[in-house]
C-alpha cells in the first residue's frame, strides 16, 4: 500500500472502541481472518499519521474490537521505501469464541510513502473458510490435486509410472494386464515425465491408435492371398490326380 505522505497528523487522539471517529486515523483498510473452526472475522487496520516525519502509528481491530499489539509504529525513509516497523515484525493476539487463539502476524515490507493518495494495491492472508472437498484433478506430472469448496487445493498424492528392460518378457494375465517376471526384469518406477516415461493426459479418455482404414485394406489384402493360395493348392492337386490316373 501507499501512505499519503502529506497527511495532516490527526488533531484528536486514537480512542478506538466499535466505531473509531474518523478525525482520530488517517487511513484505514480492512481483510477477512479465519479462525481455527473456519469462521469468518474482519480485521481492520487503522494508520494514524505521527506529528515526526515519515513515522506512522497502526491500530488493529478484529469484529469493531480493539487488540493488543506488539508493534505499533511504522517508519519510512526519506524517499518514501519502507525502513522497519518498531519493533518488528507487527503482531497482535485475538481470541475468537470457541476457536483457537489466534496470533496475527503483519507484514508491511511492500509499503511505500509517496506523495500521492492512500492506495492499497495488494492484500495477501493465508486464511480459508470450512471447505469440502469437490473434484479431483490429475496434471501431467501425475500429481492429484483435491479441490475444495473454498477454493483452496491440495495434492493428495502423486501417481507413479513403471517400464521394463525387456517388455515382451511379461507375462499376460488377462483383461489388459500383464506380469512381472524373470525375463522382463524388475520395475522401473519414476514419476510421469521423467526418463523414458511418458506424461498423463487427465480427464481424457484413452482411445486406440490404429488407423482402421488401413487395417481393412490390411485384411483383405490378406484374405485374397489366402484364396489365391488355396487356388494354387487345389489346382496343383489337380494336376497331381491327373498325372496318376494316365498311368
Amino acid at each position: 500500500m501507499n501512505l499519503y505522505s502529506n497527511e495532516t497528523p490527526p488533531a484528536v487522539a486514537w480512542v478506538g472502541g466499535s466505531s473509531p471517529p474518523s478525525n482520530t486515523y488517517t487511513s484505514v483498510t480492512s481483510t477477512t481472518l479465519f479462525d481455527s473452526l473456519g469462521n469468518e472475522h474482519v480485521m481492520s487496520l487503522y494508520f494514524i499519521k505521527d506529528a515526526t516525519n515519515n513515522e506512522w502509528d497502526v491500530r488493529i481491530q478484529v469484529d469493531n474490537a480493539d487488540v493488543a499489539l506488539t508493534a505499533s509504529q511504522l517508519l519510512f525513509n526519506t524517499n518514501g521505501t519502507y525502513k522497519q516497523t518498531t519493533p518488528s515484525p507487527i503482531t497482535a493476539s485475538f481470541n475468537p469464541t470457541a476457536a483457537d487463539p489466534m496470533t496475527i502476524t503483519l507484514d508491511l515490507s511492500q509499503s511505500t510513502q509517496f506523495g500521492s493518495p492512500f492506495a492499497v494495491e495488494s492484500l495477501l492472508q493465508d486464511g480459508f473458510s470450512t471447505g469440502r472437498l469437490d473434484s479431483v484433478d490429475v496434471d501431467n506430472s501425475g500429481v492429484i490435486l483435491g479441490i475444495y469448496t473454498n477454493g483452496e487445493s491440495r495434492a493428495m498424492g502423486q501417481v507413479q509410472l513403471a517400464n521394463f528392460n525387456n517388455t515382451n518378457g511379461l507375462q499376460p494375465i488377462g483383461n489388459s494386464s500383464w506380469a512381472e517376471t524373470f525375463g522382463s526384469g524388475p520395475p522401473l518406477v519414476s514419476t510421469p515425465g521423467t526418463a523414458s516415461l511418458g506424461v498423463l493426459q487427465s480427464s481424457s479418455q484413452e482411445e486406440s491408435n490404429v488407423d482402421l482404414t488401413s487395417e481393412l485394406v490390411s485384411l483383405i489384402t490378406a484374405q485374397r492371398n489366402f484364396q489365391a493360395n488355396a487356388q494354387t493348392i487345389r489346382t496343383a492337386d489337380t494336376v497331381i490326380q491327373t498325372i496318376i490316373n494316365l498311368r
